[in-house]
């Protein structure tokens, strides 16, 4: 038999139980346990992520992954994608959600003059001083909710209204062979076609006289 223990919400269980496959052996290693394995990127680059054996145990099957890991493999990934992908796109801290969405502390809720939208912004404004959200086509956002991860994804955050943009017209090319050009439906335009079409078409209906509708 094994004696084993179990971190549970701040308290420990302690039980005997038979070793098996789904058991591995732990030794203690003290300060080696926090051994730095790798940072990513490099010095002397910024914003480097360090990875510890600590986080390297989060891999194991049946444990949790940690913050480390989820910005580690992130950047990771951003840094392995082609130039053109890379400046597209722009990937936020594991922390940048908590912290947006966190309550208002005492001091921050007496602020009366200062809007709960402009008190988040000041929280994770220095996540944001050095890239223009804006520009980029895609924003990725890690969220850590009840030990479960997911990716928010956000895009084309710049854009505030419909665009017009030329592109290939696919039908054409495999068809004639030629390369031309199409223009894509202004959406605006034809919302607003739509609302004059409709808007005439029940004015049709209408006795000029009595203003009933047959």
């Amino acid at each position: 038999y094994t004696l084993c223990h179990r971190r549970t919400k701040g308290s420990y269980s302690v039980s005997l139980c038979k070793p098996d496959s789904n058991w591995s052996k732990y030794r203690h290693q003290g300060l080696a346990y926090r051994q730095v394995l790798i940072q990513f990127p490099p010095p002397p680059l910024k914003g480097g992520i360090t990875v510890t054996m600590e986080d390297l145990q989060c891999l194991d099957s049946g444990e949790f992954l940690n913050d480390v890991i989820i910005d580690f493999y992130l950047k990771y990934l951003l840094h392995k994608a082609a130039a053109a992908v890379t400046e597209r796109c722009h990937i936020f801290s594991s922390f940048f959600f908590k912290q947006l969405t966190r309550r208002d502390n005492a001091s921050e809720g007496s602020t009366k003059d200062v809007c709960q939208r402009q008190r988040r912004h000041q929280r994770v404004k220095t996540w944001t001083r050095h890239v223009d959200i804006f520009k980029k086509d895609f924003l990725f956002v890690p969220v850590n909710q009840e030990a479960h991860w997911y990716l928010v994804v956000i895009c084309f955050p710049g854009m505030t209204e419909p665009k017009v943009e030329l592109w290939k017209c696919p039908e054409s090319d495999f068809q004639t062979g030629n390369s031309q050009t199409c223009e894509l439906p202004d959406l605006k335009a034809s919302k607003d076609n739509a609302e004059i079409a409709s808007t005439s078409n029940s004015c049709e209906n209408v006795d000029t006289e009595t203003g009933v509708f047959d």
